[in-house]
């Protein structure tokens, strides 16, 4: 699979004269990609109170990828599913790992709204769809369709276009060989989003920490996830057997892959930084999240953990 990179997309407005989603010429709001409660989380929970993106690892950031492509109509109508999202399972799941929660229909309606709003986000810079297909294109314009459909109560469902949901956490042991020594950082920390196409399947990726949300695009074989696929109703998540292809299981390696590749980016004056503020607040770091991740990626990979010591740059603002 070929990720696409967004760098130049959160660089640059996109100049709309209208709505992306109701597509009526309004006052376009400065919206988030990301749900800014995901970005407030990390850094209230990070080791040092900062964080950085993997494409400008040398400037700490306040907030998440942003674009002016909403009106302030439905920017609220996201808004209240995001709501929802975050009170309802976020923050429980994110508080305490060994606990589920049983959701309404605002679980889907958030997951079809935050994966339209990265697949369309894409969409609107054709260069970052470049690895899509012809058939592949022509399916994420019927995704955004189907998705949008769904959101405004014209279908009952996605259909095809299946929106799962899986939780990830730190792991304690896996027979799967070659993983990078920053993977449970990866897992447990990171914030990333992506539109990903293989030769015949495609997805959007938004990686909420430990909640993944996967908004299919093309799906040819949908009996080889199990457990992660959304109700539009009611459902249940965060315990239970689950399982996904191997090829996700790879995807979410290389994802750690980049996170580590993007922190060896990392200026020496801001290692200074970093470590002036590790010096001056250690109980902080010593009982951050963080420090848990580090502390089973040792357990699991010994020294090769601080291989490259400043790899949680692209979420955490610490080595």
């Amino acid at each position: 699979m070929k990720p696409a990179t967004a760098q130049e997309f959160f660089s640059h407005d996109l100049q709309l004269t209208s709505c992306a989603f109701c597509e009526q010429q309004k006052e376009l709001q400065l919206s988030h990609v990301i749900p800014r409660f995901v970005i407030k989380w990390l850094r209230d929970t990070s080791a040092t109170g900062h964080v950085r993106a993997s494409h400008t690892p040398n400037l700490r950031v306040q907030d998440g990828w942003k674009a002016r492509m909403l009106c302030w109509d439905c920017e609220q109508m996201f808004g209240t599913w995001e709501k929802a999202f975050a009170e309802e399972a976020f923050y429980p799941l994110h508080s305490d790992r060994h606990i589920s929660t049983s959701y309404g229909p605002w679980f889907s309606r958030f997951a079809a709204s935050q994966s339209w709003r990265v697949l369309r986000a894409y969409s609107l810079r054709n260069s970052l769809l470049d690895h899509f297909t012809p058939p592949l294109l022509v399916a994420a314009e019927r995704a955004l369709a189907r998705w949008k459909a769904f959101l405004l109560g014209q279908e009952k469902h996605p259909g095809a276009y299946e929106l799962h949901a899986v939780k990830v956490d730190i792991i304690k042991d896996t027979s799967m060989p070659g993983l990078p020594s920053n993977i449970n950082r990866y897992l447990s920390r990171a914030i990333d989003l992506d539109v990903v196409a293989g030769r015949r399947t495609a997805f959007v990726y938004s990686k909420l920490a430990r909640i993944i949300i996967v908004g299919f695009i093309e799906m040819p074989h949908p009996r080889r996830w199990k457990g992660t696929r959304l109700s539009p109703t009611t459902g249940g998540f965060g315990l239970g057997d689950v399982t996904v292809p191997a090829e996700f299981g790879s995807f979410l390696t290389d994802k750690a892959r980049l996170m580590a590749a993007a922190g060896r980016k990392l200026s020496h004056q801001q290692r200074n930084r970093i470590s002036d503020a590790v010096t001056r607040d250690p109980a902080r770091v010593a009982t951050s999240e963080l420090a848990e991740a580090i502390a089973q990626d040792v357990a699991m990979f010994g020294n090769l953990a601080f291989s490259n010591p400043d790899e949680e740059e692209t979420s955490d603002d610490t080595p």
